[in-house]
């Protein structure tokens, strides 16, 4: 499973990495680690208009794995992450209802 978050407008290091690494239900060491993760792989001037951030769920792994624009920034280890950002999206409470929406109708 992967989630490919390609970006419409710049955004900031900071607000991008806690946005992303806001996950209900994953402890903090993990929290942090991915927080950190994605600060010093985006670096001080943010993520620019069409760059992405790709989050990859290896199958049957509980880690996380990371990649800024397009280059592996690292692998979280923690079993809980993996589930809660892609529940983050993709769930009920999803961030991106319009997200979810467009999934579910395309594959209805």
């Amino acid at each position: 499973k992967a989630l490919h978050l390609k970006f419409a407008r710049g955004v900031g290091t900071d607000k991008v990495a806690d946005a992303l690494a806001s996950v209900a239900g994953v402890p903090a060491k993990a929290l942090t680690q991915f927080g950190t993760l994605l600060r010093d792989a985006i670096g001080a001037d943010g993520i620019r208009t069409g760059e992405t951030i790709t989050l990859r769920w290896p199958a049957g792994s509980a880690s996380l794995s990371v990649d800024v624009r397009g280059k592996r920034a690292g692998v979280v280890k923690d079993a809980s992450l993996p589930a809660g950002v892609f529940t983050m999206f993709l769930g009920s409470g999803s961030v991106s209802p319009a997200l979810r929406k467009s999934i579910a109708a395309r594959y209805s």
